[in-house]
């Protein structure tokens, strides 16, 4: 397995992940901060949407500013799929650099929604919707 066929298959499980926490989720739940200390998921997946946001800036050669962007307001299932379809974008710029400089995909993207999937997980076992953490896994 080469570099590059490892790094898209741990996209393609991350993406997996990621979503499955937001599987047959209600609005309310979306918006629901049962953890204090923890962002909702809604907050989680707008905030990721800036890292991927900051991989298309950064591969293009600027400089993403931290704290400007602004997800689309959206009903959530919209947010989600504007979600899916930046990450597209991002994963696409970041695979046209990947042999030059792999840390767009793998701190942006692999590692950092690897940690909010856990964050996220945490959200969903608190809000006690009945989803379970076996969901992110095929």
């Amino acid at each position: 397995m080469t570099a590059r066929e490892l790094i898209e298959k741990q996209l393609d499980e991350t993406g997996f992940q990621f979503n499955a926490c937001l599987s047959e989720l209600t609005e309310e739940n979306f918006e629901a901060k049962p953890i204090d200390v923890l962002m909702s998921l809604k907050e989680t997946v707008e905030h990721c949407m800036e890292a991927l946001q900051a991989v298309i800036t950064g591969v293009a050669g600027g400089k993403h500013s931290w704290g400007t962007y602004q997800a689309p307001a959206l009903p959530m299932p919209q947010l989600i799929e504007s979600f899916n379809t930046l990450r597209g974008q991002a994963i696409e710029a970041g695979l046209s650099v990947f042999d030059e400089d792999a840390h767009w995909l793998n701190d942006y993207l692999i590692l950092h929604e690897t940690y909010h999937v856990g964050q996220m997980a945490a959200v969903r076992h608190a809000i006690g919707d009945g989803w379970t953490s076996y969901a992110i896994y095929r």
